[in-house]
């Protein structure tokens, strides 16, 4: 049988998002080379039709909405905004998440065994792994104590993951200056703020903005000498010091086993959500060295990957 589509719903990715590119592409590889494999293979058995947001968030209900024009078999959606906006817009057609932030706390469902609705996919706990960032930046430099935090509360994942890591500063004897983002216009000033605070590090939450920003944020982070640890790979091989997160190329995989599942006839309602078991740590020594940071022995030996 051909599906007119799994639909798929991206932030900030090109439309065309050619497989091979090395952009943010890349990182999403293992889905499509998953459904490939199942025989789920693009403009023979399925259509897959990509849409973009281009870094415009407020976009998600517009693309939403083309989702039901189109009269997609199956949405799959790659941030939690987008799949809110996906929910909003049908309560029939299947939605999968490739990496929801929290599922259960942003709202898209009330349990993950249990998902019920049109809604199921893949969800890290985002709040747990942004606290381990903070421990593991405080580990690798013990003697810096205040920290600059990146906020982005227009993303519904954001709240949890700022409590967390504000719970987890009293316990670690860290600082966090808290700067709220609302666009990418505001960074600079975030910076300022966290420098005339006396800042020495950084850290944010995992929000598709600041993934989008990395560039920007690696550059203002550079000249002030601060290091940082991201949930993003792309910062520790673009000069950040520490990368820990959920393995995306598992979680990709895993979403594609589930959207065929489900194009074979079962109910996202049945499906629970599943959670990441593989999760990567990265140290970018380079940038150790460079920041006169001497990474403790104990923590190199836990490193999935060392940059030199």
């Amino acid at each position: 049988m051909n599906w007119r589509a799994p639909l798929l719903v991206w932030p900030a990715l090109a439309a065309s998002f050619p497989i091979a590119a090395r952009d943010s592409s890349e990182r999403f590889r293992a889905f499509f080379e998953t459904l490939h494999a199942l025989g789920r293979i693009d403009g023979q058995t399925i259509v897959i039709d990509r849409r973009s947001a281009e870094d415009r968030p407020e976009r998600f209900p517009e693309l939403a909405r083309e989702c039901i024009d189109r009269k997609s078999d199956l949405i799959v959606a790659q941030t939690t905004p987008a799949a809110q906006a996906a929910k909003k817009a049908t309560s029939t057609i299947p939605i999968v998440m490739i990496s929801a932030g929290d599922a259960v706390g942003s709202g898209l469902v009330d349990s993950l065994a249990r998902p019920g609705g049109n809604i199921t996919g893949v969800t890290f706990i985002a709040p747990a792994l942004a606290v381990k960032r903070l421990e593991l930046l405080k580990e690798a430099a013990p003697r810096l104590s205040r920290f600059l935090l990146l906020s982005y509360p227009v993303d519904p994942v954001d709240a949890g993951q700022v409590k967390a890591m504000e719970h987890a500063a009293g316990v670690l004897g860290v600082t966090l200056h808290k700067q709220e983002i609302r666009s990418a216009t505001d960074l600079a000033s975030a910076f300022e703020s966290g420098r005339a605070a006396q800042s020495e590090a950084l850290i944010m939450s995992s929000v598709s903005l600041f993934f989008t920003r990395r560039v920007e944020i690696l550059e203002r982070a550079g000249r002030l000498g601060w290091p940082g640890a991201y949930p993003w790979r792309e910062y520790a091989e673009g000069g950040g010091l520490i990368y820990y997160a959920q393995r995306i190329d598992d979680l990709s995989r895993r979403a594609a086993f589930i959207v065929d599942r489900i194009l074979k006839g079962a109910k996202p309602a049945d499906i629970p959500f599943e959670q990441p078991t593989k999760f990567d740590l990265v140290i970018n020594l380079k940038a150790a060295k460079a920041l006169g940071i001497t990474i403790p022995q104990s923590l190199l030996a836990r490193a999935d990957e060392v940059i030199e």
